[in-house]
């Protein structure tokens, strides 16, 4: 009987450590600041590539459960929240780009800290999340969803819906830190909450108007939203800049300024004092004349002025 237990108890061990080894859904990094999710992909293909077979390798996929990977980080003196360096908060008028690395499911916490230093980052998110402001205490709740996956490593490029109704969203709470100094800031926040919650549970919260921003990512590029009129204006400041620090634009401002020098000097420019004393002599008054009379009148000396003079001007000096 001991002999049958011993075994047992073995393949028991053996079995918790393995389930030991498997990374959980949400990994804190820093408390508070720094975590990362592993968001499941119900449905999703599992994409990779066997580079045993070189760097060229064609990308196929297989089935198998996988997660796409989320790095959560919280700056300690600024409520500007980012998912995988992509600034989420302060929202901003153009939506960032989201890239996901896709992971088995259950992934060891050993292969996730590689990950965070890889640029196997190479799905594209069409994403939804919404901002809800909690008065009391000072906090906001964000509820954070992918819609969509897109990929061009595959060929053709690889579309994902991600519509199955058990997929879960990314649920954050951020409380207001209170301050414990004068050098504190005042807007700092810190995660209080992080939990993977179903799509269509709804928190009972008091904001009336919470912050909603969608982006689907190929409707999306650097300058807003394709068609509209924001996206045309940035588009067109964009190529004007580039062509005035273009070669052509200095080309052609050199051509401007040596026709501009050569018809100044080519066509005999006259100067200005000239052109006034020619002016003068057409009003019939000489240089002479020009200084001793205003409007036709001559200027009248101290002895006709009635001012008699005690001395004599030398130079600089007086002598009586």
């Amino acid at each position: 009987m001991i002999f049958r237990i011993a075994p047992l108890a073995a393949v028991l061990m053996l079995f918790n450590l393995v389930i030991a080894e498997v990374a959980p859904d949400i990994t804190t990094l820093i408390e508070g600041y720094s975590m990362l999710v592993k968001l499941p992909c119900i449905g999703c293909p599992f994409l990779y590539q066997d580079t045993s077979k070189g760097e060229e390798a064609r990308w196929t996929e297989r089935t198998d459960n996988n997660a796409l990977l989320l790095n959560i980080t919280l700056p300690y003196t600024s409520p500007h929240l980012t998912i995988n360096t992509a600034p989420l908060l302060p929202a901003s008028k153009i939506p960032p780009k989201i890239y996901l690395p896709q992971v088995l499911h259950d992934i060891s916490p050993q292969d996730l800290t590689p990950l965070l230093l890889s640029s196997n980052a190479h799905l594209a998110a069409s994403y939804a999340y919404t901002l809800h402001r909690l008065p009391n205490p000072a906090a906001l709740l964000i509820h954070f969803q992918i819609m969509q996956l897109w990929t061009e490593v595959t060929s053709p490029p690889t579309t994902i819906v991600l519509d199955d109704p058990h997929q879960p969203v990314l649920e954050l709470v951020l409380l207001r830190r209170p301050l414990l100094g004068a050098a504190d800031p005042g807007s700092a926040y810190e995660i209080v909450r992080a939990a993977l919650v179903p799509r269509d549970w709804s928190p009972f919260v008091t904001d009336p108007h919470p912050l909603t921003t969608s982006m689907w990512f190929r409707d999306w590029d650097k300058h807003g939203k394709k068609g509209t009129v924001r996206h045309v204006f940035n588009s067109a400041s964009e190529r004007f800049v580039a062509f005035v620090g273009s070669g052509v634009w200095a080309l052609g401002v050199f051509v401007v300024v040596v026709l501009a020098l050569f018809c100044v000097v080519g066509l005999g420019g006259r100067d200005d004092y000239v052109v006034a004393q020619q002016g003068k002599r057409r009003k019939g008054g000489g240089g002479s004349a020009d200084l001793e009379a205003v409007g036709g009148r001559r200027f009248l000396g101290p002895e006709e002025l009635g001012v008699r003079g005690g001395g004599r001007v030398v130079g600089v000096g007086k002598s009586d």
